[in-house]
């Protein structure tokens, strides 16, 4: 099973589009869960969730902020029952039909890389966003990662390791500056912080984890 987790904030609307993208494009309905964690002050986009879509689990956390996005993927990534977790966000369309078949057919322990288009369809970005990895990444290490910038903390062990493997699955990312949607407070409050990635501290951090799935794959057949 694939388990879909994501962080939403006050975005009921775009994340009930989202969650029918994923329904209505799945190959089996019973192939994945869908995990989606809110702030503890927004309640009321929790339960707009939950009427529509009583099969989707839900989360609160105490809200901390974009800067401390990866705390809300590693808390509900916790909480998943699937063999691949799939990381979303509520600004995503799913083009792509059986990307759920794409997935469950590889049988290696890998990062699944997939396509993201612009709203004007325009291919803007591969293999980073939105990553897919074994739940087994997450057993390992305790986390999916200790930066703001999950799908690049993922890239770079997967990437070092030669385990990022393209796919066929295209993701529609609905935001402002790549086609004008969901320009709301949500977007303009995010905090990129790229560099954050790159300091002394962050780097022992990143290659403490890499050692330790190399360890892993080392003691494991892929």
């Amino acid at each position: 099973m694939i388990s879909v987790i994501l962080p939403s904030r006050k975005r009921a609307d775009a994340l009930k589009k989202s969650i029918h993208s994923l329904i209505d494009t799945a190959t089996e309905k019973g192939s994945f869960e869908i995990l989606v964690i809110f702030d503890d002050d927004d309640l009321p986009s929790k339960k707009e969730i939950e009427d529509t879509f009583p099969q989707v689990r839900t989360f609160v956390f105490p809200r901390i902020g974009y800067k401390y996005l990866h705390e809300y993927y590693n808390r509900i990534a916790a909480e998943a029952r699937g063999e691949w977790l799939f990381q979303w966000n509520d600004d995503c369309i799913m083009l792509t039909r059986g990307w759920d078949r794409t997935i469950l057919d590889v049988d290696k322990f890998c990062c699944i890389g997939s396509n993201n288009v612009s709203p004007k369809g325009d291919l803007y970005q591969m293999e980073i966003l939105f990553p897919i990895v074994p739940k087994k990444y997450f057993e390992i290490l305790g986390h999916l990662s200790l930066n703001r910038h999950t799908d690049s903390w993922i890239y770079f062990i997967f990437n070092d390791l030669g385990l990022v493997i393209p796919s066929n699955i295209r993701i529609m990312h609905d935001r402002p500056d790549l086609g004008g949607g969901n320009d709301d407070e949500v977007y303009r409050s995010r905090e990129y912080d790229v560099e954050s990635l790159q300091t002394e501290e962050t780097m022992r951090y990143k290659h403490a984890d890499l050692n330790r799935i190399k360890e892993y794959l080392n003691g494991n057949t892929r």
